[in-house]
């Protein structure tokens, strides 16, 4: 368990290391997903304009 704490520990300067580990990864998540969330609101935006307006008979 000792091993872990200081394999976590970097010398003093796992702090930065795991924040930037952090950082990075939230940046790649955010880069993957709001494409395919931008995609969907153009898609159901256009969609409704595609649609043929009804009238009231």
């Amino acid at each position: 368990m000792n091993e872990f704490v200081t394999f976590l520990q970097m010398g003093g300067h796992g702090l930065y290391v795991w924040l930037a580990y952090g950082i990075a990864w939230a940046a790649l998540i955010v880069i993957g997903v709001r494409p395919i969330l931008t995609r969907r609101r153009f898609i159901a935006m256009h969609r409704a304009d595609a649609e043929p307006e009804r009238t009231a008979e």
